[in-house]
């Protein structure tokens, strides 16, 4: 609180100390703020309280200040390859029966290299997390297909079991691979495929979510 003083001169003043106004010996006292300091005499003089004033409107605003420094780069985003993608896609062609891997001769899309269509068989390159599904259409009475994983894993499997139709068996699996890890369709106790070689009804494909 600002401090003001208000006295009735009758000589000159001759000391002001510590917020309060004082004169000669004998003369006028004081009319100070009483917040100043409480320990003073005021035998001798009068006090009025002073309030603070009502606060004014608020000011202008003041200019933009300037621009910060730039902030440290942030993280790879989730699904970037420093390969540039992974993805394949292939169509079977031949007859298949028994407990073939199947070989996708017919590819359609191998993105990075990962598929190879004389084995079947999709090599990571990458370590990340991969999304696969096959499609297998059978002609005779009995089908299981198993998504196999480095020749010994069933990942997942899928059947089709119709005497008087064509049916198909399906699946999918969202795998975590390490470089190496190798991923292949298999049949386990089917009878005879036919060939197909231009409808592409039976399909594997995978592709890479993200990298680890």
């Amino acid at each position: 609180m600002a401090k003001h003083c208000i006295a009735v001169l009758l000589t000159f003043l001759s000391l002001t100390k510590a917020g309060v106004c004082e004169t000669l010996p004998g003369s006028c006292r004081i009319v100070c703020d009483p917040s100043s300091d409480r320990s003073h005499d005021r035998s001798k003089g009068f006090v009025i309280p002073l309030t603070s004033s009502a606060a004014g409107p608020p000011g202008p605003l003041g200019p933009p200040g300037k621009a910060g420094p730039p902030g440290l780069p942030g993280p790879s985003a989730i699904g970037s390859s420093s390969q540039g993608g992974v993805a394949f896609s292939a169509a079977l062609q031949e007859a298949f029966s028994k407990n073939d891997v199947l070989k996708f001769s017919d590819v359609i899309t191998n993105l990075g290299s990962g598929y190879d269509s004389s084995t079947g068989a999709f090599t990571c390159k990458t370590a990340g997390v991969y999304y696969f599904n096959f499609h297998i259409m059978k002609s005779g009475q009995n089908l299981r297909v198993d998504l196999v994983l480095n020749d010994q894993t069933i990942v997942v499997s899928a059947v089709a079991v119709d005497v008087l139709h064509t049916d198909t068996a399906s699946n999918s699996a969202v795998l975590q691979l390490k470089a190496g890890d190798r991923v292949y369709v298999r049949l386990k106790n089917s009878e005879v495929g036919k060939r197909d070689s231009q409808s592409r009804f039976s399909s594997f494909s995978g592709y890479l979510l993200y990298e680890i």
